[in-house]
């Protein structure tokens, strides 16, 4: 196995430890709690629920292509006008920060526990800051972001 074999496969492995540890602030601050992690081969994700809010909060790791997200979904199954499946904290930014979203790597370089640990730590700040109305339950930019070009 190359060394860039082995370093990426450590990063892997410590994703899911490194976005729980990012992103607690989720359970401490408003409540959330963890419904469920995926590793497999493909991707890695932890699925945060608040069944008050009716909101779900995805943390992930495409491997193919080395990209961290953050998605949010409204889980409110009454909802008159259901949005799509997911809603991307890079939309949002795109709405209230287009800076701190360029500040954001497109897709990891090095693959390693320093890279994920300082894209995450990212992208839970921008979560905190950006999307504090979408974790309370407020999905009105879900609206502004289906208007937007795709």
């Amino acid at each position: 196995m190359s060394t860039r074999s082995r370093t990426r496969n450590l990063a892997d492995q410590h994703f899911i430890e490194v976005a729980k540890t990012q992103f607690q602030f989720l359970i401490d601050k408003y409540d959330y709690v963890i419904a469920g992690k995926s590793d497999y081969s493909g991707w890695g994700a932890v699925l945060y629920k608040n069944a008050g809010v009716h909101a779900a909060v995805s943390v992930g790791l495409e491997r193919r292509d080395r990209w961290l997200y953050v998605s949010f979904i409204n889980t409110d199954s009454d909802a008159t006008d259901p949005p799509r499946s997911a809603y991307y904290l890079t939309n949002i930014l795109a709405i209230r920060s287009p800076e701190a979203g360029a500040a954001l790597s497109k897709h990891l370089v090095q693959n390693t526990v320093e890279e994920i640990t300082e894209e995450l730590s990212k992208l839970a700040s921008y979560t905190s800051l950006y999307a504090d109305d979408v974790l309370k339950g407020d999905f009105t930019i879900f609206g502004e972001i289906d208007l937007m070009p795709r």
